[in-house]
């Protein structure tokens, strides 16, 4: 079969992830199910689950699954749009500090955010 010039220059312009960028999710629960979707594929794990609810102690956990039978952990950190904000380097100490506590002991704890780079 022959590529027509047409379908070769649609493909030239077509978006890649790389390329695009998403509106974050409207609220943080949202995030979060988004998160833990994505977590569960990347660490293929379909036990991954949302850690504890709004209220309760978690440790600097939102995320737990296992990655290769390794306990792995991920904090979320929705930051808002406008005004925009940063996730800042004691925040992410702070929530270092609260993983240490978190038990099974964390190989790995991954940062999930919507604030600019």
């Amino acid at each position: 079969m022959v590529e027509s010039d047409s379908s070769f220059a649609l493909r030239e312009k077509m978006p890649t992830s790389s390329s695009v960028q998403l509106n974050p999710p409207a609220n943080w629960d949202e995030f979060e199910d988004l998160c833990a979707d994505l977590f569960a594929k990347e660490w293929s794990d379909p036990n991954t689950v949302r850690y504890g609810r709004a209220g309760q102690r978690q440790h600097g956990i939102d995320i737990f699954g296992r990655e290769d039978g390794e306990p792995v952990g991920t904090q979320c950190k929705q930051q808002r749009e406008w005004p925009p904000t940063k996730l800042t380097g004691a925040e992410i100490d702070k929530e270092i500090e609260e993983a240490k506590k978190f038990r099974p002991h964390l190989t790995k704890l991954i940062f999930a955010t919507t604030a600019e780079n």
